[in-house]
């Protein structure tokens, strides 16, 4: 009798953490979604391996965050709603990426130092 209690603690262990190991990842997309937001347009440079991401959340007026290599470089918030057309452009050096948002203009930043770029 006693094998068999110690044979379903066991079981029950492995099952409880199963659910909470699924239920982990589950609420991790939710909470991402919910603070961080969806990606719109995500772009990868070549040669160089670095990505570029415009992520948009919210349900009316909207908040645009523009990402480099997963490191926010800019966020703006109460956009219009609908399509914002965006659009990002690597340059051939893969050294600066230009952003696009209708309502923002183009906004073009340094690969490496993270910084907005004047033209």
């Amino acid at each position: 009798m006693k094998t068999s209690f110690h044979t379903y603690r066991y079981l029950v262990g492995f099952v409880a953490g199963m659910v909470v190991t699924i239920g982990l990842f589950a609420g991790k997309g939710v909470l991402e979604f919910v603070f961080v937001g969806e990606p719109v347009v995500w772009q990868d440079s070549f040669p160089r391996y670095h990505t570029a991401c415009i992520s948009r959340f919210g349900w009316g007026e909207q908040a645009i965050t523009f990402q480099i290599d997963n490191v926010w470089v800019f966020q703006t918030e109460d956009l219009a709603g609908g399509n914002l057309k965006e659009r990002i452009v690597w340059e051939s050096d893969a050294r600066r990426i230009t952003f696009h948002v209708d309502g923002l203009g183009d906004q073009t930043y340094d690969e490496q130092s993270k910084h907005r770029v004047e033209d």
